[in-house]
């Protein structure tokens, strides 16, 4: 019974995370502060797709019309696997859900690993609890659902399965991850490199690199592009979408980003060596001590990182967003190997870095988390409001079947349908245009997202477009409570120049925005 003591923790702190990091997730939805993008965009993929209409999406950041299709953006395959689950429960929460219990199942691999590794029950639970507390992985949870956030799970089921040379569940694992996004390829075309130059299996290295790096070209060449409105995959080819903006610095297009790339160095050095590149790679090594860096394992990671740091827009290098997540694993199977290498004959100095492990994790989960046991945040900040609340009675008066605009924090309670469109988007196509002029940040603005964010629009620009759904002749005002603003193509206007005084007068004296 002793001996089992740590796998009771370590099945105890899954229950703990998933419960946790289930009842944030919900609350932040509830309490308006999940997203048309990429919440929305996603749950509406999913329904669209389980009433017939394959992968498309209009609340897609992207997108421009309704049959706009996800595929031609992201190669999300791994979302046909959780549309059955939707037969279960229909709700943007259900991806919430999903996410957070395979990321927290996701650190079972890493503990017994760690134990095996280092002979040890209980660094395996200082390393499993180390990942478990990882800023980036605790953000991405709280920063809506993408499917890239489930490759890191997978990932780490499969290269467990390829240490423990089960190669048919590595295999599987390794396929479900490179149909997480197209990215993903990339890092099992590293993996099959660690293969052949670490683990000395040739042919099957060169399998396993070969046929991911034969499958994001294809991806990127035949696939993505069979599903883009313009023939070339969105990502990059789209002249008006922020991924391509991203990028800009380096090409037009995917040949030629790699072109520059090789042929100047000295500017890509360049840009890494800026300080906040630097910060943003000393606050990834942080939580294990920077042991990550002794060993190759790592360098597994290099494609996420170029992809990450090589971005003009900061979201990538962020650890307040999603992207970071996948880094997660390499860095923390790579502490483990380091650990085993120079520590695991040495039950002091291996101790001490664990020990050290854990504070730093402690640490930068203080420092750097979204959460409520935080620096700059508590359970104020995950409280669902009556305000809130009242999203609800809004939904009983819109139609499944009727169009939408909406700003960008409501969007995700009205994606089963067809047409939804963020803000000002089909600004006067839409049957329906609902906005909210309380700020769900207002309440605590030392956070990092502001109202700007939710809206994703300036005040200023916010206040001249409601203005010009309020002067066109078309739109009436069906409902003006509690700072919300429903506005309906045909309705009576018999009140609006009323509901706009009053609007006014709560903008001015209101601290709502």
């Amino acid at each position: 019974m002793k001996k089992q003591i740590p796998n009771i923790i370590a099945y105890l702190l899954i229950a703990i995370f998933i419960v946790v990091f289930c009842w944030l997730s919900f609350a932040r939805h509830d309490g308006l502060k999940s997203y048309l993008n990429d919440l929305g965009a996603i749950d509406q993929v999913i329904w669209n797709t389980i009433h017939g209409n394959f992968f498309q999406g209009s609340s897609i950041m992207l997108a421009q019309s309704y049959d706009y299709n996800y595929l031609g953006a992201h190669s999300g395959f791994i979302l046909l696997l959780i549309a059955p689950f939707y037969w279960l429960w229909s709700s943007p929460k259900m991806l919430l859900l999903i996410q957070v219990v395979a990321v927290a199942l996701g650190s079972l691999p890493i503990y017994w690993l760690a134990k095996e590794k280092l002979k040890s029950s209980w660094a395996g639970l200082a390393l499993m609890s180390a990942f478990l507390l990882y800023p980036a992985v605790q953000n991405a949870l709280l920063y809506d659902f993408h499917e890239v956030v489930l490759a890191v799970p997978l990932f780490i089921y499969a290269f467990y399965f390829l240490e423990k040379d089960r190669k048919n569940l590595f295999i599987l694992f390794a396929v479900l991850a490179c149909l997480c996004q197209e990215h993903i390829a990339l890092i099992f075309f590293m993996v099959g490199l660690y293969i052949i130059l670490v683990k000395k299996q040739k042919k099957f290295g060169l399998l396993v690199s070969g046929i991911s790096l034969l499958w994001f070209i294809l991806l990127l060449a035949l696939i993505m592009p069979a599903f883009s409105s313009t023939g070339e995959p969105e990502l990059l080819q789209s002249e008006t979408n922020i991924y391509r903006s991203r990028y800009a610095w380096l090409g037009n297009d995917f040949p030629e980003i790699i072109k520059f790339i090789f042929t100047n160095p000295g500017r890509i050095i360049s840009h890494f060596w800026q300080i906040d590149k630097l910060r943003y790679l000393f606050y990834l090594l942080m939580p294990v001590f920077g042991l990550a860096v002794f060993s190759p394992i790592v360098l597994i990671a290099l494609p996420i990182v170029l992809i990450n740091m090589l971005s003009s827009y900061e979201m990538p290098f962020n650890l307040n967003f999603y992207h970071s997540s996948l880094l997660a694993p390499m860095i923390f199977f790579s502490t483990i190997f380091a650990l085993k290498k120079y520590f695991a004959d040495n039950k002091k100095y291996l101790n001490f870095f664990l020990y050290m492990i854990v504070l730093a994790s402690l640490a930068t989960n203080y420092l750097f988390t979204l959460t409520p046991w935080t620096a700059k945040y508590s359970l104020a900040d995950f409280a669902v409001t009556d305000h809130s609340r009242k999203i609800a009675e809004i939904k009983e008066i819109i139609p499944q079947e009727a169009s939408m605009s909406v700003q960008h924090n409501l969007g995700s309670h009205f994606t089963h349908r067809r047409d939804i469109f963020r803000f000002p988007l089909a600004l006067h196509q839409a049957e329906y245009v609902l906005l909210d002029f309380t700020n769900p940040y207002r309440n605590n603005p030392g956070q990092y997202f502001k109202f700007d964010y939710a809206l994703q629009l300036n005040r200023d620009k916010w206040v001249n477009l409601t203005t010009d759904v309020f002067n066109n002749r078309e739109y009436g005002t069906r409902y003006f409570a509690d700072g919300y603003l429903l506005f309906q193509r045909g309705y009576t206007r018999e009140h609006n120049d009323q509901i706009f005084k009053e609007w006014v007068e709560l903008l001015d004296s209101d601290q709502r925005l």
